[in-house]
C-alpha cells in the first residue's frame, strides 16, 4: 500500500516512470496487488493527486527477495550398511524449488567416498555426508543438509579347522631307563640287573 500525508480529500496514485515487477500493479487508491514471479529491485516514481488537483511526486523502490528453498528427505539405503570391501550404498534427497541439482559429498574420506548418489565404503565407522543445492535466478542456495551413516563392522568366522591325518594312531617311543648313562657314555647308573639291557640299548644307538 502506498500512501502520502496531507492534501485534501482522497488521493489517487499513478506510476509516472519506472516499473513494478511483472504482474504487480498499483491501483488508483495506492494498493499494490499481484504476486511477484521473479526477484529483483524495482525503482519507480509515483505521482499522487488530491481532491484539489494538488500533485506530489515521490521516488519509490520495491525489493523482491529470492525465494528460500530447503533439502529434505536426506537418507541412505540401507540406513545401516555393513562394511564389505569396496561395497556401496545409495543416498537420496529431495531438493528445493530451484532447477539446480542436489550434490552429495563425504567429509570422512577414510571411511567413505561419494560419486553421484553412490557411496563407496572404505571401512567401518561413521560416514559423514553432505547434500548441497545451489540457487538460481529465483531462489537462494539451500542450507546444507548433513547425514551420519554408521557403517557396521563385518563379521568373520574360522573355517576349515582340521588335523592331518584326521584320525592319527598312537605310536609309543622306546625310552631307556639308562638315559643318563647313555648321555654320559657310562653305565654306572644302571643296576647290575639292568646292565645287559643297557649294553644292548647302547648298541642300537
Amino acid at each position: 500500500m502506498i500512501s502520502t500525508a496531507g492534501g485534501t480529500g482522497t488521493r489517487t496514485y499513478v506510476i509516472t516512470s519506472g516499473a513494478l515487477p511483472p504482474v504487480v500493479m498499483l491501483n488508483g487508491n495506492g494498493a499494490v496487488t499481484g504476486t511477484p514471479t521473479s526477484p529483483g529491485v524495482y525503482n519507480f516514481t509515483v505521482q499522487s493527486t488530491d481532491a484539489n488537483a494538488c500533485v506530489d511526486t515521490h521516488a519509490a523502490m520495491l525489493v523482491i527477495a529470492k525465494g528460500a528453498q530447503a533439502i529434505t528427505g536426506f537418507a541412505a539405503n540401507p540406513a545401516a550398511p555393513v562394511f564389505t570391501p569396496n561395497g556401496s550404498f545409495a543416498v537420496s534427497a529431495t531438493g528445493g524449488a530451484s532447477i539446480s541439482p542436489v550434490l552429495f559429498a563425504s567429509t570422512s574420506p577414510m571411511v567413505c567416498t561419494v560419486a553421484g548418489n553412490t557411496v563407496t565404503m572404505h571401512g567401518p565407522g561413521t560416514c559423514a555426508l553432505t547434500a548441497n543445492q545451489a540457487g538460481d535466478a529465483n531462489y537462494s542456495a539451500a542450507p546444507q543438509a548433513t547425514l551420519a551413516v554408521v557403517i557396521g563392522a563385518a563379521t568373520q568366522a574360522i573355517t576349515g579347522f582340521a588335523a592331518n591325518p584326521a584320525a592319527p594312531v598312537f605310536t609309543p617311543t622306546a625310552r631307556s631307563p639308562c638315559r643318563r648313562a647313555a648321555v654320559r657314555r657310562t653305565t654306572r647308573c644302571c643296576s647290575p640287573r639292568l646292565r645287559p639291557w643297557c649294553a644292548r640299548w647302547r648298541a642300537t644307538r
